[in-house]
């Protein structure tokens, strides 16, 4: 959740420069924000399937809590 809740303060922070910038040119009255989503936790479990790991380590991903949020991190949630 950390790395989560560091995305969206960053977002929130890069939003509010956006408005700012937009606001400064006047044009703001003229703008529709429009924010998208995920749709939320993956709803299946490939994190306990034999082949993930593999399927990581041939595309560059890895699982390090160290490097999590970084490049070829992977977080995953869960059903839960």
């Amino acid at each position: 959740m950390e790395v989560y809740s560091g995305m969206i303060e960053a977002m929130d922070h890069r939003v509010g420069r956006l408005i700012d910038h937009i606001a400064s040119r006047g044009e703001l009255n003229n703008t529709v924000f429009v924010i998208t989503s995920d749709n939320g936790p993956e709803p299946s479990d490939p994190v306990h399937e034999p082949w993930m790991d593999i399927w990581m380590s041939l595309n560059g991903y890895n699982w390090n809590l160290e490097g999590m949020g970084e490049p070829g991190s992977l977080g995953f949630i869960g059903p839960e």
